[in-house]
Parts: structure tokens; C-alpha cells; sequence
């Protein structure tokens, strides 16, 4: 007999078989097509959310490397103290 799998139980499956982040990007891209779809009918145009979101994007990477390069120097502090 065919059972159906829950969302819950499909995620944990993905999970499991890979831990690789792919569900979590498939959630987040999910969650930003839902806001997106409220925009556009909203009236903004699909240029200035695209816009915006490559904008949100390379602020997120050069967080990312700060917030890395700020690790690094903690972590050679610590050890040169240590």
C-alpha cells in the first residue's frame, strides 16, 4: 500500500539523504517567491525586485566575509595570547 508522505516528513527524508542545505535553499526560495508575488501585485515591477534582491545578495556576501575575516583575527588573537 502507497502512504503518503507530510511536508515534515519529506524535508526530514531530504535531510537525512543529503545535509547538504538543499532543503533549506528550496525554503528560502519558496519564501521569497511568496513575498515577491505580493509585491508585483502590489504594482512594483519584477526590475526592482530583482534589483533589490541582487542588491540584498551582495550586502549578504560581504557580511559573510566580514563577519569570516573578524573570526579569523579573533582566532589569531587568541592565539598569540595563548
Amino acid at each position: 500500500m502507497l502512504q503518503l508522505c507530510s511536508n515534515l516528513d519529506m524535508i526530514k527524508l531530504c535531510f537525512l539523504q543529503f545535509s547538504d542545505g538543499t532543503t533549506t535553499v528550496v525554503l528560502l526560495a519558496g519564501e521569497f517567491l511568496k513575498e515577491a508575488k505580493s509585491c508585483i501585485e502590489d504594482g512594483i515591477h519584477s526590475h526592482s525586485l530583482i534589483r533589490s534582491y541582487r542588491t540584498a545578495g551582495h550586502l549578504v556576501s560581504t557580511l559573510t566575509s566580514f563577519h569570516f575575516f573578524v573570526h579569523l583575527c579573533i582566532e589569531c588573537l587568541n592565539n598569540f595570547y595563548i
